[in-house]
């Protein structure tokens, strides 16, 4: 395959120009192919800022890298929650306690991760430290999923042609395309419920208006006015909640839940293992910051999967799943 797309696409940014939709997915494609340099795959990914994307781009890199992932099948409605990531404040893996909880409280949990990208521990990292295997086919998953009503996908076996890419974009060390898009393209044929976060103001109703048209039956866009991508345990969160093909915005504040606020550097994250540690003493019941912070997300998910009717009988859920 040559590059002629990606080389077309550079110097359109080069001259401040738009890319098309059939020019963006075209170039997708040639990124992820093994054929492209690494100078081009740079320059591209360097060029091309992601605040640039709009509903049309991201529907065809949704079509490009979806094309090239390791299917994953399954028979019934789950659940997946996840963030771009990139906001920076460096919290607590609290997408991933929550989603532990949400499974426990009865709705089967497919979470779709990798290792960190901006902080010191991803949802792998965490799942690495607890003792997970993350390195499972398709069919240990499922099996897995079967036998526990939860599981973890790891996104580099789910995704290999990324890893064209995966060196280049640690090494820049910036947001790119790939941050934005990796949240919607799940391997999962059957995605019920979602909750994704996004850095961004500007991607909530672009990223609820996608979700609507890939079939989900629920989903929440979230964004806090602390930029942090997931329900801000200090600050009030905007969301984007899709129902029946429509989307209806709104904001929460830890007050809608019955919780106390918390400072940002209360919910810091640290190394894997210093966040195993306090997901234990969440599921412990300890009274901590982390915990409220876990407690707000997870009645929020609750209310998303349709377990709970509102977000204190989600929080009163989830503590009797800790």
């Amino acid at each position: 395959m040559s590059s002629l797309s990606v080389h077309q696409c550079i110097k359109l940014l080069h001259n401040s120009l738009e890319i098309e939709p059939e020019l963006m997915y075209s170039a997708i494609k040639e990124l992820i192919s093994g054929s492209t340099s690494d100078v081009l795959i740079s320059s591209f990914l360097t060029a091309f800022h992601p605040d640039k994307l709009n509903s049309n781009l991201i529907r065809v890199a949704i079509k490009a890298l979806r094309e090239e992932a390791v299917p994953i099948l399954f028979n019934q409605n789950v659940m997946d929650m996840v963030g771009t990531g990139g906001d920076g404040l460096n919290t607590f893996n609290v997408t991933t306690a929550s989603s532990i909880i949400v499974s426990a409280s009865g709705q089967t949990f497919i979470k779709h991760g990798s290792r960190s990208s901006s902080s010191k521990c991803g949802a792998a990292d965490i799942l690495e430290a607890a003792g997970c295997k993350l390195n499972l086919s398709p069919e240990q998953s499922l099996k897995i999923l079967n036998q526990t009503n939860y599981c973890f996908i790891f996104g580099p076996i789910y995704h290999p042609a990324w890893k064209y890419v995966s060196t280049i974009r640690k090494e820049l060390g910036i947001r790119t395309i790939f941050n934005v898009v990796g949240p919607l393209i799940s391997p999962l044929n059957c995605i019920g419920y979602r909750i994704i976060g996004v850095y961004n103001y500007k991607f909530g109703k672009i990223f609820a208006e996608v979700l609507i048209d890939l079939g989900v039956k629920r989903a929440a866009i979230i964004h806090a006015n602390d930029g942090m991508d997931e329900i801000s345990c200090y600050e009030k969160t905007h969301i984007w909640f899709v129902d029946n093909n429509q989307i209806n915005e709104f904001d929460l504040s830890p007050e809608d839940f019955g919780l106390p606020r918390h400072d940002l550097s209360s919910i810091r994250g640290g190394t894997p293992n210093q966040n195993y540690e306090t997901l234990l003493r969440i599921f412990n019941g300890e009274n901590l910051a982390q915990t409220d912070f876990v407690l707000m997300n997870s009645a929020f998910a609750l209310v998303v999967c349709e377990k709970a009717k509102n977000w204190k009988e989600g929080i009163q859920l989830g503590m009797k799943s800790e």
